[in-house]
């Protein structure tokens, strides 16, 4: 199988599960109590004036009518319309996108800076204080939960340090901003993923560095650091960059929680807000979007392990 048609083997898989997404999403959102008309206007306000704006957003059809024209919109790439604001949903989305994307990928540099040097720090120091030090660590990061190390970070580098703002995301042209606000956040969402890199590193690296390959390569006199990072690493990272693409789609997805203990303007946050104001369109739109962007995630991630490891052919895939 070539590149191509594997490529096209996995857009095709994609489809299904996007569609199975939007329809779950559909549904869901609609057996929450409550209209979003009358939760807009005030359940005190004028009658006709619920039932006009029903009737404008589609709200008064059959259910059935109201699936079909939704996918029928999203098949032409109109997302519909926000009932609390009137703006097109997918101009809302984009509006929020970058900072989404920046945070998740913020939050995926510091779990690749902080849990693969500590899992191949605690590979080759085994059984000793260091390996105990880095795995009770990385049990701490993985056990606590995000949103109570983002309020400890904006409690002491925000509140009692003033080093670093608690909310907000910055603007767009000001990269310095950008950065400045994304720190706290980005630690934040990549503490759980650095635990988990960090272990997965240490379990890979110590089966790698037993290998025959690494030992002759010792007793040719090549030095410590050369085998470890370009003989034993590159065997060992196949199986992290698995979990590195794994995790960094469910990053996507966990910057709802992040965004909102930081009030910043993401993607997620828009999620939540528009699920408490039953606006359907909103709702609907941004879990495609973000289902969309796991799906890529992945997809990417599957090229990246069947590139990063020789043995592995596309038929085998």
């Amino acid at each position: 199988m070539g590149f191509r048609r594997y490529v096209l083997k996995r857009v095709l898989q994609a489809i299904p599960t996007i569609i199975a997404v939007v329809t779950i999403a559909f549904f869901m959102i609609r057996f929450i109590p409550g209209d979003p008309v009358e939760i807009m206007m005030g359940y005190t306000s004028d009658q006709q004036v619920i039932e006009s704006l029903q009737q404008r957003y589609g709200l008064d059809q059959p259910l059935w009518r109201q699936y079909l024209e939704f996918m029928y919109g999203y098949l032409t790439f109109d997302f519909g319309t926000s009932v609390r604001t009137g703006r097109a949903v997918e101009s809302m989305i984009m509006a929020r996108l970058p900072h989404t994307i920046l945070l998740a990928t913020g939050g995926m540099i510091i779990a690749l800076l902080i849990g693969i040097p500590a899992g191949i720090i605690a590979a080759v120091n085994r059984d000793e204080m260091t390996d105990d030090g880095v795995m009770v660590g990385a049990l701490l990061g993985v056990s606590t939960p995000d949103f109570w190390i983002g309020l400890i970070l904006i409690l002491v580098f925000a509140g009692s340090l003033g080093i670093f703002p608690a909310t907000g995301a910055g603007s767009l042209n000001d990269p310095v901003e950008l950065l400045h606000h994304l720190v706290l956040p980005a630690i934040t969402l990549g503490t759980f993923t650095a635990s988990l890199i960090a272990r997965l590193t240490r379990s890979s690296m110590i089966g790698v560095l037993e290998k025959d390959y690494v030992q002759a390569a010792r007793a040719r006199g090549i030095g410590e650091r050369t085998v470890i990072y370009k003989h034993a690493f590159r065997n060992a990272s196949v199986p992290v960059i698995t979990v590195v693409g794994l995790y960094f789609g469910n990053a996507i997805a966990g910057t709802i929680v992040i965004e909102e203990v930081f009030a910043r303007p993401g993607v997620g946050r828009l999620l939540l807000d528009s699920i408490f104001g039953r606006d359907y369109p909103v709702v609907q739109g941004t879990v495609v979007v973000i289902a969309v962007m796991y799906i890529t995630v992945n997809l990417i991630t599957d090229l990246v392990y069947t590139k990063a490891d020789p043995k592995i052919t596309y038929e085998d895939t």
